[in-house]
């Protein structure tokens, strides 16, 4: 008895956590999160293209968005000419990101990672370190944003 019960203790440990994880993951609740919608101005650096200005606009996602886990779509506008779409979940303080050039042909697109910090209250900074596989044979920068 003594041994079943000791190969059971482990069993039951994972059990338990993955029977947590499951409802941890899947329940979904209303967004208690930091939302940072809103038009940032931005300046980077592309290992290729050099320094950049951009204008990004983050719109929260709600209906996607959960707990402290949070949806938001992505435009931004570099130098007045490229426009790209994307899309961010954001942890806490840690975001990632996918985009792509409107332009596929530009084989322009990639991800990023971000953080976000709050300097002033209320006005958001994210800072990005971003990774593109095809354009120009490959390519990464970096680029800090601003709430304007």
């Amino acid at each position: 008895m003594k041994k079943t019960l000791i190969a059971l203790v482990p069993y039951l440990f994972l059990m338990a956590n993955v029977s947590h994880a499951a409802t941890t993951d899947t329940k979904r609740t209303p967004f208690t999160g930091v939302d940072i919608s809103g038009t940032y101005s931005c300046i980077g650096n592309d290992i290729h293209d050099g320094d950049f200005k951009s204008v990004m606009t983050l719109t929260l996602d709600s209906q996607y968005s959960s707990g402290k886990s949070g949806s938001f779509k992505a435009k931004v506008e570099a130098d007045q000419v490229l426009i790209y779409t994307g899309s961010i979940v954001s942890n806490g303080k840690a975001l990632a990101m996918d985009f792509a050039n409107v332009d596929a042909s530009k084989k322009d697109f990639g991800v990023a990672l971000a953080t976000v910090s709050e300097p002033k209250k209320g006005k958001f900074k994210i800072d990005k370190f971003y990774y593109e596989p095809d354009y120009m044979g490959g390519s990464n920068g970096f680029e800090s944003c601003t709430l304007k």
